[in-house]
């Protein structure tokens, strides 16, 4: 489970929406948020612009606003570790590896001086990825059956 958990909870239905329609292509997933940048190419010459903000605006507003959690130096709290104890060893590999590479890139393109609200939107863009892994390995994982009470 990633850091702003509760944060995409209340967006559950968009997050279906997007599921329902994604390729099985790795990374994708930005594409029906908007969070793709735009692009002026021409022969050897390549310019790209602001994102397209084609897609699910909501959904798009939800994950850029989750992406400020990694403002905050890569930790597992006592909230996160408890979300955590149901979960396997590879989603919280990933979880963790989000943790740390989010806050990296959060920190280093605020040292170039980039403005927080790009920042924010290149470390959400980035977030949408570990989102996609998380959900595959969900999906590919094997299913324990339920049990019910006598």
């Amino acid at each position: 489970m990633l850091r702003f958990h509760s944060t995409l909870e209340k967006s559950s239905d968009e997050v279906e929406d997007v599921k329902d329609d994604r390729p099985s292509t790795p990374h994708p997933s930005d594409r029906p948020i908007g969070l793709v940048p735009s692009e002026d190419s021409s022969g050897e010459r390549t310019r790209r612009g602001n994102i397209t903000k084609t897609g699910n605006a909501h959904l798009r507003r939800v994950v850029v606003e989750a992406a400020w959690a990694y403002r905050h130096r890569p930790s597992v709290g006592a909230k996160l570790r408890k979300r955590q104890a149901h979960v396997s060893e590879e989603i919280k590999e990933i979880s963790w590896k989000a943790q740390q590479r989010l806050h990296q890139r959060y920190r280093k393109l605020l040292a170039k001086g980039k403005n927080k609200g790009v920042v924010m939107t290149a470390v959400g863009r980035e977030l949408l990825g570990f989102i996609w892994a998380i959900g595959i390995q969900a999906e590919t994982a094997p299913k324990e059956p339920l049990r019910r009470a006598a």
